[in-house]
């Protein structure tokens, strides 16, 4: 089983860049993030930013659990935009405010040229997986969004942190909530190779064409970059879609 798109046609308007906005993005665990703090994208996690050029500003202090304490959650959102009585699943998510263009315009786009392989192993202490196939060099999966679409764990989500291309080990940012086992399969959105870095917080993405994005190439060049809220993250993925808005209005 190779996951494919439903839908390859165009590049959909979902929404303007509000002024009020609030995103709920991946904070770098065991981080303290205060309200007013500017944060930038680092491997595909907020950090404080030490530059002039955050990109978000913190709404609510937000203390990020250590990577073994929670994974990424798969619940979907309810009416109210939040996630019912269970408040333990927001505690990996930033609540932030976008330093950018206001009326800039978000769109939906589904892209192709993901990684697709089956977990051969999984270490929730580390926490890690190893893969069957190796997706290229050193690095290649740094701050690659994960999708884990078949198999036990299905419907989970992840960041790639940290790559070694011998040992074909992907320490991710979080655990899995449930581990992942040998017939667990996934995608993960790679980007170009030669120990750059993969595609998801913070990247760049080429267009394949008019209709599509493709996520083989890119991380820091493309018209396009990533613009999510997390917690749609899930929703998205199963599904080969991402929201993106033009690099210029957000890089």
């Amino acid at each position: 089983m190779v996951l494919t798109a439903t839908a390859t046609q165009g590049f959909e308007f979902d929404r303007v860049v509000d002024a009020h906005e609030v995103m709920w993005l991946p904070g770098d665990p065991g981080v303290t993030f205060t309200r007013g703090d500017h944060v930038n994208f680092s491997n595909g996690v907020l950090v404080l930013c030490t530059t002039n050029a955050a990109q978000f500003t913190v709404e609510k202090t937000t203390v990020c659990p250590a990577a073994t304490a929670y994974g990424f959650p798969v619940e979907s959102l309810d009416n109210d935009g939040f996630w019912g009585s269970n408040a333990d699943i927001v505690k990996c998510f930033v609540p932030c405010r976008p330093r950018r263009q206001v009326g800039a315009c978000v769109e939906k786009a589904t892209f192709s040229g993901q990684f697709d392989d089956t977990v051969a192993a999984c270490t929730q202490a580390t926490p890690s997986i190893t893969l069957t196939t190796s997706p290229g060099a050193n690095d290649d999966t740094n701050g690659a969004l994960i999708y884990c679409y078949a198999g036990t764990g299905a419907g989970q989500w992840n960041i790639g942190d940290d790559y070694v291309h011998t040992t074909k080990v992907l320490t991710t940012h979080r655990k899995w909530n449930t581990a992942l086992s040998t017939d667990s399969k996934i995608i993960v959105l790679e980007g170009e190779g030669g120990s750059v870095g993969g595609i998801g917080y913070g990247t760049r993405v080429d267009h394949t064409d008019h209709n599509n994005i493709t996520v083989a190439n890119g991380y820091n060049d493309g018209p396009s970059a990533p613009f999510m809220d997390a917690r749609g993250i899930p929703a998205l993925l199963k599904n080969l879609t991402m929201k993106v808005i033009d690099a210029l209005d957000v890089l």
